[in-house]
């Protein structure tokens, strides 16, 4: 296939290969022509001679829009998307579903270098963090108004593309959609401060502390080898094939954590956190809607409004 031949590329695509720093994969992906069939042998030769990180094999597949490369298959119809074929975005997340709701889950946690093509493309201003991190890390210092601006630039550019249903939209999960992604029984309705820890269990299962490699946890646990944030999906899934749930950084939700209209709940536990009431599947911490922390970060649901989700109750306005 010839230069000219070459199917245009989404130039999100392009720019998130680049801030990845995989912008050397440029020269291949275009020799390839783009078709993804044909690039998953190119893959494994490419991996074998560059010694790609499993991190960086994570972000490779994620940028790459449909068909199948490196044993990735994925789809541009949300409603058919399954852990085995993920739909895939604008910006290549993959997104699964998850038990008891209609929303898909992103399988990783919204990166550094997602957020720099957002703060590019709306001219915001990219938040600062007092330790090191890679563009494949987790952004952080995000406040959840700040998130929910990030959602709704996704619908706006997925709109434009046709990518997803009128229906559709991107958002935050609510905290019982959380609670479902991570593996825990439906819940009392309650404010998510009733809820905190009610449940016993962890992500990587019922006994505590958490084994080597369940996740990014406190140096304390000495569990892995990072000291703050680690690069998204460093550690493996679980059963929905679902990233990070536990560890590397608390993840907001829509749903307040109490009565407090400024007050969200996050969930999930992060890199600093080795206390067993912080790691339990169903704890919450309180976060403030208005204001960012180095140790909370978020993930993006997509699915229908959340009043058309029959499974869904909503113990009151979220957005209040």
């Amino acid at each position: 296939m010839s230069d000219n031949d070459a199917p245009p590329v989404d130039p999100l695509f392009a720019t998130s290969l680049e801030k990845a720093g995989l912008g050397r994969f440029a020269e291949p992906l275009a020799a390839a022509g783009w078709d993804l069939a044909a690039l998953a042998s190119a893959t494994d030769k490419i991996l074998a001679e560059i010694g790609l990180t499993p991190s960086e094999m994570v972000v490779l597949r994620e940028v790459l829009s449909g068909g199948e490369a490196a044993g990735w298959r994925t789809t541009g119809d949300p409603e058919s998307a399954t852990r085995e074929v993920p739909f895939v975005n604008c910006l290549g997340m993959l997104f699964v579903p998850v038990p008891r709701f209609k929303a898909l889950f992103s399988i990783c946690l919204v990166r550094i270098l997602d957020y720099e093509i957002f703060c590019d493309k709306t001219e915001c201003a990219m938040p600062g963090v007092d330790y090191a991190q890679e563009a494949d890390h987790p952004v952080v210092n995000v406040s959840w108004k700040e998130a929910c601006e990030f959602c709704r630039w996704l619908n706006d550019v997925d709109r434009v593309r046709s990518a997803i249903p009128e229906n559709f939209s991107y958002r935050l999960p609510t905290d019982a959609e959380w609670s479902a992604a991570v593996g825990l029984p439906s819940e009392v309705s309650a404010m998510p401060k009733a809820l905190d820890g009610g449940v016993p269990g962890y992500p990587w299962g019922p006994h505590f502390p958490p084994p080597v490699g369940a996740g990014n946890y406190s140096p304390v646990l000495n569990v892995d080898d990072f000291r703050e944030t680690s690069p998204v999906a460093s550690f493996p899934p679980n059963a929905f094939g679902i990233y990070d749930l536990g560890g590397n950084v608390w993840e907001m939700c829509l749903d307040r954590y109490d009565a407090d209209e400024n007050s969200r709940v996050a969930r999930g536990a992060s890199c600093f956190n080795d206390g067993e009431e912080y790691l339990r599947s169903s704890a919450r911490n309180k976060i403030k809607r208005d204001t960012g922390r180095n140790n909370v970060g978020f993930r993006v649901v997509l699915g229908p409004d959340l009043r058309q989700d029959p499974m869904m109750r909503v113990r009151q306005d979220p957005w209040g």
